[in-house]
């Protein structure tokens, strides 16, 4: 009979447990600050005190979800990674870019220079000499290819 009992005692506290704890899983943080400025935190409500009730988002909650610190920090790594190679893309772009600027900026200075200029010298096997009219529109024909190929 006492083991009936005993088993009854213990049905009902654990059904009491069962009930109770979920309500305490749920119950809300509160915060206020007393007379001196001190911010205080309760999980239960203060007694004639104004407190503010707070939600608290733990793992796998709405805001503080997303795995362990370890797959955080992963994560933060790789965009960080993910960052930094569109930065060096970015760079590598610009850099072509003004090296073709460049490269462009040369070819009409040399295309100007042959167009203004009426005797070209260049020097050959160690000797100077001059280019022929021929010579000249082969050149300039050479360099307005090479804008409308590579400046345009």
């Amino acid at each position: 009979m006492a083991s009936t009992a005993t088993q009854l005692v213990q049905k009902s506290l654990l059904l009491t447990c069962l009930t109770v704890l979920p309500l305490s899983a749920h119950a809300g943080v509160y915060k206020w600050v007393d007379e001196n400025g001190t911010v205080h935190y309760s999980d239960s409500h203060p007694n004639n005190v104004k407190a503010e009730s707070m939600k608290l988002h733990g793992v796998g909650g709405k805001k503080g979800g997303g795995g362990s610190p370890q797959e955080k920090a992963n994560a933060l790594d790789a965009a960080k990674q993910k960052q930094l190679e569109q930065q060096a893309r970015q760079l590598q772009e610009e850099t072509a870019k003004r090296e073709l600027e460049a490269k462009c900026q040369v070819i009409r200075d040399n295309l100007q220079k042959i167009e203004t200029t009426s005797r070209i010298g260049i020097i050959e096997n160690g000797e100077k000499r001059y280019l022929t009219s021929d010579e000249i529109n082969s050149q300039k024909e050479k360099y307005k290819s090479m804008l409308e190929q590579e400046c345009s």
